[in-house]
């Protein structure tokens, strides 16, 4: 039988790994475009397993920030304001083709969402 919370993690793990290659490719407007929709294919899967994990716990969320307050609650994140700040970068890649909105969602990925991304990946691995 298929583990579906193995199957979001591999998948997770992935899109993690196509996001790393991304951010290390020599930076280029194309560069800068894949990294930020490797982030946005990344986010929607990070919230989403986060949701199956609190769910797993018995929890019923819906949205993005109930997932990330739940999350805390549980303890699977520390931080749930800094999912909100990823959420909202995640809303602002609607509006990229705005180099300045492009250059502060670039960023807030190489300081926030990697950092933020790996801490949820290597701490559920320790608890698998």
């Amino acid at each position: 039988m298929i583990d579906q919370m193995d199957v979001r993690r591999q998948q997770l793990l992935k899109a993690q790994a196509f996001l790393k290659h991304a951010l290390g490719a020599p930076v280029s407007d194309i560069q800068r475009a894949a990294t930020i929709q490797a982030f946005e294919f990344c986010f929607e899967l990070a919230w989403k397993y986060l949701k199956a994990l609190v769910e797993d716990d018995g929890s019923i969320v819906a949205s993005p920030k109930a997932v990330f307050r739940e999350a805390a609650r549980h303890g699977i994140i520390d931080d749930p304001e800094l999912w909100f700040e990823l959420l909202r970068a995640r809303n602002l890649t609607v509006h990229t083709y705005v180099e300045a909105v492009a250059s502060q969602v670039y960023e807030t990925i190489e300081r926030k969402f990697v950092g933020a991304l790996a801490i949820l990946v290597d701490q559920d691995q320790d608890q698998s």
